[in-house]
Parts: C-alpha cells; structure tokens; sequence
C-alpha cells in the first residue's frame, strides 16, 4: 500500500521472504507489473519532496534495484504492460486539488519516453485504477481529489480506442451516489461491459465501454474487489463486512444469492484470478 516499505510474501508457507525498501527518499503506492518474460518488475513510486511519479525497475529474482524511468505525473498509483509488454500503461494520481492535472500515462518500455497522456473531462476526479480491452479501450475508475474527499464522489472515465475520453456524469441520481472511491474494475471483453465497485456508495455498476454508459446497477454493502470467473460466465464482487463473495451471472447482469460464500478473510481492494489469461494484465506466467 501508500507507505515506505514492501515485502515479497511466500503463498505457500504463509511467511513473508523479504523486506523491499523504497529508495531516493521516495514511497511505494501498492501496484506493479511484471516484464513479460518474467525477469523485471516495475513499480509505481513517488518521490517525498514534490511528489513527481517515478516506475521504479527491480530484479524479479532478487528484487535488487536497477534503476528508473519517469510516470510522467505526480504520484502514481497502478501500472499494467499492454501491447506485448511494449507499452507500460500508469495512473498519475496528480496530488491534491491544486497539484499537477491527473492523467493516464503510457510511456514505451524500451526508450522510457512518453507516447501519450489522457486527461480526464471532470477536474474534480484523480486517476485510480483502469483497465483496457483487447481493442484498446480504456475505462477509468476515480475518486475525488486530495482535498475534495468530505464532500466529493467519485466517477466512471471511458475512452474508445481512437475516441474521446469522457468522464460520465448521467444519470444524477446514480453518478452522485458515488461517494468516496470507485475502486475496482474489471471488463467482460467479449461482452463489452464493465464491472466498477463502490464502496461508501454501496453499489456495483455495470456499464457498455463502446457506448460509453450505465447498464444496470446492483446495491450491495461496502463492495471492494471485482473480477471475472475462468469460463467468464460470471462478475465475482467482494463485499460486507464479513468478507463475502458473490457471482454476478454476464447474462442479464443478475446476482446470484445462492453463490454466497461467507467469511472468507478476502478484505484487500482488489481481486486476482491467477488461472485467468492474465498476459497483458499483471503477470505472464
């Protein structure tokens, strides 16, 4: 998470391996990606004094530190490869309300320069976590500006491909229901839609990426983690306070009570499926 220090973490026997110390007076922000031949592991990072973004590269053996490229915008916070690992894709938070404009950063991994930067069309919102489709689209998900959190709610972002980014802002009664963070997402690529979970709002949304609005809404108390079952037939939320996890069938969007697990100790913000094709998404192995 947002602080000075990491570990690597042993699955199998429960026990964390190492401690990662964060250099050059700087603090980690909770994501990474993974080169895709294995060998490299990139981090977002910010610098203490000015808060400037910085992706850090380390040995994904050793976890020894290799050296740096800029995010290109003040603290960042997720990071995914696309295109083949070619192109780093990288949140920039922006700081507060009167910092730097928040954006969506994608910078070539070979020359480390910049290719383009998206800007939000609501300046009240930062840039949180995203994700991207097979044809390049890119939704989204903020929450409000430092300075704004008393009284500001969060949003849904979508940019087709070669389209225009555009901040939605329709229906009222649902966008301004979007206290706090939208938190996680995670798209149905072959369907076109995407799941966005809302904690203090206590709801998940579903929206159409190529058309660029609302679908359906689903109420559900405090859900954090989104993700996608193996066969993609299923939305997997997380949520409550007891740590439960439920499917959402594609087909009509509908929840399905009976796939309640409770308890499940799951309380992190977010959800992996490790057996999931996740080449382009987080790691390639």
């Amino acid at each position: 998470k947002k602080g000075l220090g990491a570990c690597e973490y042993d699955i199998g026997t429960h026990e964390i391996v190492r401690n990662i110390e964060p250099v050059n007076k700087r603090f980690f922000y909770g994501h990474g990606a993974y080169s895709l031949d294995g060998q490299q592991l990139f981090s977002t990072e910010t610098e203490l004094d000015g808060l400037n973004g910085v992706i850090g590269l380390r040995n994904s053996k050793d976890l020894s530190y290799l050296g740096e490229f800029p995010s290109y915008g003040k603290e960042p916070h997720e990071c995914k490869l696309i295109d083949a690992g070619k192109t780093l894709v990288v949140t920039n938070g922006g700081g507060d309300i009167d910092g730097d404009e928040p954006c969506v950063a994608y910078i070539d991994v070979a020359s480390q320069q910049l290719l383009e930067k998206i800007t939000l069309t609501r300046s009240e919102l930062n840039t949180g976590h995203f994700e991207i489709n097979s044809s390049g689209d890119l939704i989204v998900v903020s929450a409000p500006r430092v300075g704004l959190e008393e009284s500001g709610v969060g949003g849904v972002s979508i940019k087709r491909k070669n389209g225009d980014m555009l901040s939605i802002n329709a229906p009222l009664d649902i966008t301004q229901k979007m206290y706090g963070e939208a938190l996680s997402v995670v798209i149905h690529d072959g369907r076109g839609i995407a799941m966005v979970t809302h904690p203090e709002g206590g709801m998940v949304t579903f929206w159409a990426v190529k058309e660029q609005h609302l679908l359906k809404t689903i109420e559900l108390p405090y859900p954090r983690g989104a993700e996608l079952t193996v066969d993609k037939d299923y939305f997997i939320v997380s949520y409550d306070q007891n740590a439960r996890l439920m499917k959402i069938a594609v087909d009509g969007l509908i929840a399905e009570p009976e796939s309640i697990i409770d308890n499940t100790y799951i309380t992190g913000s977010h959800l992996y499926n490790w057996s999931r094709d996740m080449d382009e998404i987080f790691y390639s192995g």
